[in-house]
This record gives structure tokens, sequence and C-alpha cells, in this order.
């Protein structure tokens, strides 16, 4: 029974890393079962730890070296975007580029799939490496750089699970979307695996951050069903753009302000 529930566990991860990420590591994956991302959820969010400590060690490495903290932090989310393949911040541009547009739900919807992006788009797309590269840059010279990035990137693929489980996929013939919804109990690990990172730092940061993104998941979930009428696969990668991006300046805030 013990080892079934190891095996399990070590399925799940594996799966999750190769849906989120070009780790090529397929071949360590038990053939013989499907692969069932639906229970993997609740290790969504040591994927996004993984990339986040990536992306936070490849900028720290060449900050040490040298080179000033805009380029580190440039270089170090070039290596978190090449090991995750980029599908989030595509959702992200691709919400931009179709929300704001004058159109029936459906339309929208069948725009979105279609993942062309146009000048909104792109430019949401440029705003946010800008976003990144400027709040990773200003944390590289604080103490809590390391867990600060981890728990932003883990919390951004929290905010999947969370949402999809509390929001309606869109309502047409030709959305299609990855997972059904989690169970609670895995979606309560799934945001204590996020948040355990800031302990730490301090003890009510993590309950901060647990807020803040619970805030913005509603918010997300209230434009996009005003939009499309639900969520898609698109929407969850724009989820989680959106958290990451937000904590990473609350975590700013919090640190230089010596909290």
């Amino acid at each position: 029974m013990r080892l079934s529930y190891l095996r399990n566990i070590w399925e799940d991860v594996l799966v999750s890393l190769i849906f989120f990420t070009i780790i090529p590591i397929s071949k360590f994956r038990n053939a013989e079962s499907p692969p069932n991302l639906t229970r993997a959820q609740w290790t969504f969010p040591l994927v996004g730890a993984l990339v986040g400590f990536v992306t936070i060690l490849v900028a720290s490495i060449f900050n040490y070296l040298g080179l000033n903290a805009t380029t580190s932090a440039i270089l170090g989310i070039i290596v978190g975007i090449c090991l995750t393949g980029f599908p989030p911040e595509h959702g992200l541009a691709n919400a931009i580029e179709n929300f704001g547009k004058v159109a029936e739900k459906k339309e929208k919807i069948g725009m979105m799939k279609l993942n062309k992006l146009g000048t909104f788009g792109t430019l949401g797309l440029v705003i946010l490496i800008l976003l990144k590269v400027s709040l990773i840059a200003d944390l590289l010279d604080s103490p809590g750089c390391f867990l600060s990035v981890i728990a932003a990137f883990s919390l951004g693929r929290t905010s999947i699970v969370i949402l999809r489980r509390i929001a309606m996929v869109a309502s047409d013939e030709s959305c299609t979307i990855f997972i059904d919804k989690a169970p609670f109990n895995h979606t309560l690990l799934a945001i204590l695996l996020g948040a355990c990172w800031l302990m730490p730092l301090s003890f009510i940061l993590p309950l901060i951050a647990i807020a803040a993104m619970l805030i913005l998941i509603f918010g997300v979930r209230l434009l996009s069903n005003n939009q499309i009428g639900g969520i898609t696969s698109n929407v969850l990668g724009a989820s989680a753009q959106i958290i990451e991006i937000f904590l990473l300046v609350i975590l700013n805030i919090w640190l230089h302000n010596g909290a």
C-alpha cells in the first residue's frame, strides 16, 4: 500500500514536469499508465518552484560574476523561459490580445484558440518580461531573493489549481482545457506547497501572499466570465503570470522596507 502511494507521488511529479517543462524525463514514467494531469495538480507549485529556483540561481550566478542586476535578471528569465517552453507567458499575451476586442464571447474563444498575437498581445508580452526583469533585478541584493522568487513562481502555478476549481470552463464546443477540477485536499496541499517557501522570511508573509493570490484569482475569474463566459487553458496560463508579477511586487516592497 505504501509502495503504491509513493509510486503515485513519483508519477504525479513526473507528469507535471513533462507537461510544464521541456526536461526529457518521459522515459522515467510508467508507460503502462496514462498520464493523469488532473491528479498531479498538487505538484504544480513544485514545478513552479523549480522554474523559480533555476531563474534566480542563474541570475545570481551572473550577478556574482560581475554582471549588473538587470543583465543578470534577463539571463535568468531567458533560462527559465527555455526550461518551460514559454506556455504560461503566451497564455497571458493571448488573453490580452483578445479580451479587449469588440466581439461575441464565442468569437473571442475562437480567436484565442488560433494563438495569433497582434500588437496588444505582443506589447503585453514585452511589458510582462520587462516587469519580471526589473522586479527580479531589484531582489538580487536582498537576502531573501531566492525564497521570494521561488515562492512567486510556485504560487503562480498554484493559482492554476485554484482557478480551475472555482471557475467554469467557457461554454463553447471548441473550447478545451487540459485539467479537471482538483479535489479540495489537493487544492489545499498546492496552496501550502506554494506558500511554504515564505515561512523562513516571516510568519505573516505567507498569509499575505495567499490573500493577495486569492483576490487576484477571483479578479481573473470575474474578468474571464465577463469576456468569454468562463476560463480556457490560456486564462489559466495568464493567471499564473499575473500572480507571479503581483507577488514579486509585494515581496519587493516587503523586503526593501525591512518588514
